[in-house]
């Protein structure tokens, strides 16, 4: 990967960006990518910035083992047996507990008669959000996800890009846990948030947060062409208003463990990380082991929780709104 780092502009804020590393290894086998990084708007992005279609259907295959995503898979299973699924899914992670109870503290169901996840993926968030009494759609750009989803939860779920939709769309509160990142043009997603919302809605979105890392950290968060961007508070902020949408952002005391052991895939598009042997004990007792995860986790955000609230949090938190509402 060779990149012109005399000319190389932030796609946010337009200044000069800086060229951390030229050959980032990507999350599949032999990809590399370029790191660089705006000291304006404290964001980091990789060049080239193009989502790879065939890395995302090698992860929804391997979801039940790869680290970062077996959690998800789990949910998915788990959300269906549960009474209450939203009020369980809040217990395992700050994303969850962050969109009910901003739903919840805003007005619950009563308040926002329409509700939309981008990004629903495996559809649990979508599904838990309905049984809440929220009437409720996920869009996701991937048919086979979409599948899936409906097949498991019910037809609650569209294939399509939501910048595309052109204002056929309006809803009181939108959804994006853990999407932005993914996304080549965040600023146009923005813009398509902000022609979808209503009057007095709010977009509630999740992300990995490079606030919370020293000024030093250097692309902690998943490989390329997964994970395009690395943003701060700061660039969170820049984008919103380049979107005309009013920003603030709420504390989380919960943490989540992000791996970063790369590469996930060989050249073949096999699954090379964990190991072979990790694999096969995670396929022949999932349930327990992710337990087993979560109850470990659990006990280390409890012993956490007082001082974390006294940090910047790394699952960033934002609530959006229209300027003009």
């Amino acid at each position: 990967m060779t990149t012109n780092a005399n000319n190389l502009r932030c796609p946010l804020c337009g200044n000069a960006a800086e060229i951390l590393s030229e050959a980032h290894p990507g999350y599949a086998e032999p990809s590399e990518f370029a790191i660089a990084e705006c000291c304006y708007c404290d964001v980091q992005f990789c060049e080239p910035r193009t989502a790879d279609s065939k890395v995302y259907e090698n992860i929804y295959s391997s979801a039940a083992t790869l680290p970062g995503y077996s959690r998800y898979a789990w949910y998915a299973r788990e959300v269906k047996r549960r009474s209450d699924p939203l009020g369980w899914l809040r217990k395992q992670e700050a994303m969850y507990a962050f969109i009910a109870s901003e739903l919840n503290a805003r007005g619950g169901p009563t308040k926002f008669k329409s509700v939309v996840e981008i990004g629903s993926g495996l559809g649990y968030l979508t599904f838990a959000l309905h049984k809440a009494g929220y009437d409720v759609r996920g869009f996701e750009l991937s048919q086979a996800a979409v599948d899936t989803a409906s097949s498991r939860f019910g037809d609650l779920y569209q294939a399509c890009d939501v910048t595309q939709l052109q204002g056929s769309v309006k809803a009181d509160a939108l959804i994006m846990t853990e999407v932005i990142e993914h996304v080549s043009d965040p600023c146009e997603l923005l813009k398509a948030i902000h022609g979808m919302l209503q009057p007095g809605g709010i977009a509630l979105i999740t992300t990995p947060n490079k606030s919370a890392a020293p000024k030093s950290a250097y692309w902690a968060t998943d490989n390329p062409p997964v994970h395009l961007w690395w943003f701060s508070e700061t660039s969170m902020r820049r984008m919103a208003e380049t979107a005309a949408l009013r920003i603030s952002f709420a504390p989380v005391a919960s943490r989540v463990c992000r791996p970063a052991w790369p590469p996930y895939f060989d050249a073949t598009g096999r699954q090379t990380s964990p190991s072979a042997l990790v694999r096969t004990l995670l396929r022949s007792a999932p349930v327990t082991m992710l337990r087993l995860i979560a109850v470990l986790r659990g006990y280390r955000q409890r012993a956490t929780q007082r001082g974390a609230l006294r940090e910047t949090p790394p699952t960033m938190c934002a609530v959006l709104q229209k300027r003009d509402s």
